[in-house]
């Protein structure tokens, strides 16, 4: 028997009443998705990045801001310190919260000029 042809013409009909409605569906289901991510998936992940870059620029601007105002602060990898440049103390990297704002190297160097 060939496997190609189907010996009861009702459900050849059947197979290809169920392949036409499938693909209807599927085109349905398709177009159904394309206009939730153009309404809502596509505009909430462009406002999710918009945010991202503007906390982006934001810390980005702290941290010039932290480099113009301390240029003496320093650290060091290898010994995972930070400390100011000729000072005697240090702060261990580990004590610090990232990303650093402006307030909270105030508070640092604050600390490491006590003594």
């Amino acid at each position: 028997m060939n496997s190609d042809f189907v010996d009861d013409p009702v459900q050849e009909i059947a197979n290809t009443v169920l392949g036409a409605a499938f693909k209807f569906a599927g085109r349905s289901i398709g177009k159904r998705m394309q206009r939730a991510y153009e309404e809502r998936i596509g505009p909430a992940l462009e406002a999710r990045a918009a945010q991202a870059r503007q906390q982006w620029q934001q810390s980005r601007d702290e941290q010039a801001a932290i480099v113009e105002r301390y240029p003496d602060l320093r650290g060091c990898l290898r010994d995972q310190v930070v400390f100011l440049d000729g000072g005697s103390r240090s702060v261990p990297i580990t004590e610090i919260r990232m990303p650093v704002t402006l307030a909270q190297a105030d508070a640092l160097v604050a600390r490491l000029r006590a003594g």
